[in-house]
């Protein structure tokens, strides 16, 4: 999407959450370089963007009902961040406090 925008002129930062802001603006300025067909095509992409997004929420929630009701892997996670708070090279890694929120929220 940022692409089809972009050959026209029309950038913004890389970010799905800048994209979910501007790209419905651009769709409705009619006074951008944008033609129908394109307007179309990114209204579309955006319908289909947002069903995804659904679709990956429901999924999510699945997965956490069943993280949450095992045991198994319960204890995988427990182990994994025993591991992590012994490597003290992964504290200073932003993946690691993002896992480390995951971790928490799921318990």
């Amino acid at each position: 999407m940022r692409r089809i925008l972009a050959e026209r002129g029309i950038v913004f930062a890389q970010s799905i959450t800048r994209a979910r802001r501007e790209i419905p603006v651009v769709v409705t300025d009619t006074s951008n370089a944008l033609t129908l067909l394109a307007r179309e095509m990114l209204a579309d992409l955006m319908d289909q963007l947002r069903e995804l997004e659904k679709r990956n929420v429901g999924f999510d929630r699945r997965i956490d009902s069943v993280f949450k009701g095992s045991e198994t892997c319960q204890r995988i996670a427990l182990s994994a961040y025993q591991y992590l708070l012994f490597d003290e090279s992964l504290l200073h890694r932003s993946s690691f406090w993002n896992g480390l929120y995951t971790f928490s929220v799921l318990l």
